[in-house]
């Protein structure tokens, strides 16, 4: 496949928060920005840089590239925790046998996202197809709370990672401008003045008065 027809993982974040917002984004090149993408920027500087520490039997790397042919997806985990353990999988970089814990930092307080999830089991799809193992379970850090939410990569948000990475790419292969629904969370969007959501819908609902109206009084 083309370079430009692969998947970043981020992406999987962006349509479950909201397919327009991904086309608006993705698509459209609109970024647009607010306070809290300014704040997550500046959170995560400090796990952008690519490195490695070490603490007893638990080793973490940032930055760390994954990445999946069968899915066609590639990105970066803010961490992975490789807990060093005889029962675990060969690690070649490492030259340890190591269990797998994907660890995504995210801005605010601890809380259960389903977007955030969502991106997490798919690094965890990619860590498992490089290293060949089974990925049980993974943590999003909540920077603010300085807490963790554990996030169980079972059977059912597997195959919602799937039938996303499926929606995006039929939006790649036929791009389209996904209508608005507008929702509270929608005020706190960064692209909420370039999709409009509110006059959108009102404006299409008064059309469709007008058509009526214009059909009866003929």
């Amino acid at each position: 496949m083309d370079e430009t027809e692969q998947i970043l993982i981020s992406w999987i974040d962006e349509y479950a928060y909201c397919p327009r917002r991904f086309y608006l984004k993705v698509l459209e090149k609109q970024e647009g920005s607010n306070i809290f993408m300014v704040q997550g920027t500046l959170e995560h500087k400090n796990v952008d840089n690519s490195r490695v520490e070490k603490r007893k039997d638990c080793i973490s790397t940032y930055a760390l590239e994954v990445h999946s042919e069968t899915m066609n997806l590639y990105g970066k985990c803010d961490a992975v925790e490789f807990h060093v353990s005889p029962a675990g999988v060969f690690i070649p970089f490492l030259d340890k046998t190591c269990f797998i814990i994907p660890v995504e930092f995210k801005h605010g307080r601890i809380r259960n996202e389903k977007e955030y999830n969502l991106q997490l089991t798919a690094q965890a799809l990619c860590l498992e197809e490089m290293y060949g193992c089974h990925i049980d379970k993974g943590y999003i850090y909540y920077v603010d709370s300085k807490s963790r939410y554990e996030v169980d990569f079972d059977d059912d948000i597997r195959d919602k990672v799937q039938n996303i990475i499926l929606n995006i790419n039929k939006l790649l292969m036929k791009p389209r401008l996904i209508e608005p629904k507008y929702k509270k969370r929608c005020r706190n969007c960064s692209v909420y003045d370039i999709c409009n959501p509110r006059e959108t819908i009102v404006s299409k609902y008064m059309n469709s008065l007008k058509e009526r109206y214009y059909e009866t009084s003929k």
